[in-house]
């Protein structure tokens, strides 16, 4: 071949392997690669922040607290549904699940205070609350019911299992206290349905509700009874038509019994109240 048959062949060559690129990907002729995308999915160590942006991923949802007249039983439910007359002013639930982790945020319309439940499977929970308390709120006395869950386990080697119930709470802005009385479901060892029972004289101040020697009282098999000490903190939250008490419980007993939770106590109405 002559010369100026190789130099072309070999310019069209340079060419042909700077168009596909060298391969290598080097500090100066490389194209940028994107880094892995983040999983946005949260640990139960993540900031309630990113709990809660996490949750209003999910569809907004608006509940109500009903009554069964003929069972007589209390429940949550959408309030959608008109099978049941409510007996509480509403409140909106947000939730969000991916990768077997699950956020809920049960919270007033028009306000940013509420429960922040995280659950990823059965056994990995925790339970907060998200928004500043208004330290010059001041919410109707009165009465105030709603739904309570509680996840309870004998000992720190049991797995965790869940109660539903409800809290009731009686305010009293003026004397700055909230008589509580709550109950969830509980399976006793020995199988039968029981109950976990809650009773609190909480302390009311600065737009919180406190009580940290709050009873919690279990029913074992309806003779035996145990008696953990429980902690209380709750927020008080004035939202578009409604108010709220919205709390945590925690307590354990010396022999490991351990209970964690939360509820969501909006005003009563007027037609059931004042009846």
């Amino acid at each position: 071949m002559s010369t100026p048959l190789k130099l072309t062949a070999l310019l069209l060559t340079v060419s042909m392997l700077s168009a596909c690129g060298s391969g290598g990907g080097g500090a100066d002729g490389g194209n940028p690669v994107d880094p892995p995308p983040v999983d946005p999915t949260p640990t139960r160590d993540s900031s309630i922040a990113q709990k809660v942006e996490f949750a209003e991923k999910g569809t907004p949802t608006v509940m109500k607290w009903v009554h069964d007249p003929k069972s007589g039983a209390y429940f949550e439910m959408p309030a959608s549904n008109n099978t049941y007359t409510a007996v509480g002013t509403p409140w909106t639930r947000v939730k969000n699940c991916s990768n077997g982790v699950c956020v809920q945020i049960d919270r007033l319309a028009g306000n940013d205070i509420g429960l922040v439940q995280y659950t990823h499977g059965g056994q990995d929970f925790i339970y907060d609350l998200t928004g500043k308390p208004v330290a010059n709120v001041a919410l109707p006395s009165g009465q105030y019911n709603g739904p309570m869950e509680l996840r309870y386990r004998r000992t720190s080697n049991d797995q965790w299992e869940l109660g539903t119930g409800d809290m009731g709470i009686l305010l009293d802005m003026a004397k700055g206290e909230a008589l509580m009385g709550g109950i969830v479901d509980y399976k006793a060892s020995d199988g039968h349905i029981g109950s976990i029972e809650v009773y609190a004289d909480a302390t009311v101040q600065n737009g919180e509700l406190v009580d940290q020697s709050a009873e919690i009282q279990v029913d074992e098999n309806r003779t035996d009874e145990q008696y953990l000490t429980g902690e209380i903190n709750g927020i008080l939250s004035h939202g578009t038509n409604a108010d709220a008490i919205i709390g945590t419980v925690n307590g354990a007993s010396n022999s490991g019994f351990q209970v964690s939770g939360g509820f969501i106590s909006t005003s009563c109405l007027p037609s059931v109240c004042d009846h």
